[in-house]
């Protein structure tokens, strides 16, 4: 009897714990999370919105560009601005500044307002395979690394 409780204890103490480490499996399809040395010196333009391909009918493609000091510049229909901030996987753009005209598209001037929100208040990214995702507010805006700047 003695050895029986011996052998379950060796199991449950050894055995078990040494086999679900086995199976464990990395996701490897997870978007990894966004460094500065991702963003710096890099032009992306957009290329999806909520998962569904981007494509211009006005010729304009939406962009952004991330200088050396996260300084950001960027397009919709209006142009803007500001220092960006990098905390953690949250993309922040302070003291933004834009023009203020309203797009021709309301579908742009939905896109414009939804980035703007995104940069002002802070937007989830990631950062896998050349694409740049902002999300916020169930909203998702994907950006594909199009050159880097000199």
């Amino acid at each position: 009897m003695k050895r029986v409780i011996l052998l379950l204890a060796f199991c449950c103490l050894v055995v078990l714990p040494l086999t679900a480490c086995g199976d464990q499996k990395q996701d490897t399809t997870a978007a990894a999370v966004v460094a500065q040395k991702d963003l710096i010196n890099n032009n992306f333009v957009l290329s999806a919105i909520d998962g569904k391909p981007y494509s211009s009918s006005a010729g304009e493609i939406p962009y952004l560009a991330f200088g050396a000091d996260m300084q950001i510049s960027g397009a919709v229909c209006n142009q803007f601005t500001g220092k960006g901030e990098l905390t953690g996987a949250t993309l922040m753009v302070k003291d933004m500044v834009s023009t203020e005209k309203p797009c021709e598209d309301q579908a742009l001037n939905a896109l414009d307002t939804t980035l703007s929100t995104m940069l002002t208040q802070g937007a989830s990214t990631t950062f896998k395979d050349n694409k740049l995702t902002l999300s916020r507010d169930n909203r998702s805006l994907e950006f594909t690394l199009k050159s880097k700047t000199q």
